[in-house]
């Protein structure tokens, strides 16, 4: 039933395929270090925003503001 040609083409297909589906695990893999990354640089803005604030809210104490 199937011939040369389409084991050639059953073989193209399973190796797409498989390419597709390592495709896929990078990609959830790419987005969970991106989603890890925008958490770390979140926390990160939020404690130089704190420390900020404080700083400046010292150094007003300090010149008597």
């Amino acid at each position: 039933m199937f011939g040369r040609l389409d084991s050639v083409w059953f073989d193209g297909v399973r190796d797409g395929l498989a390419n597709y589906m390592e495709t896929v695990v990078w990609a959830v893999e790419l987005e969970t270090t991106i989603e890890r990354t925008d958490d770390l640089i979140d926390e990160t803005v939020h404690e130089l925003s704190r420390l900020t604030r404080r700083r400046n809210r010292d150094c007003g104490e300090e010149i008597g503001e």
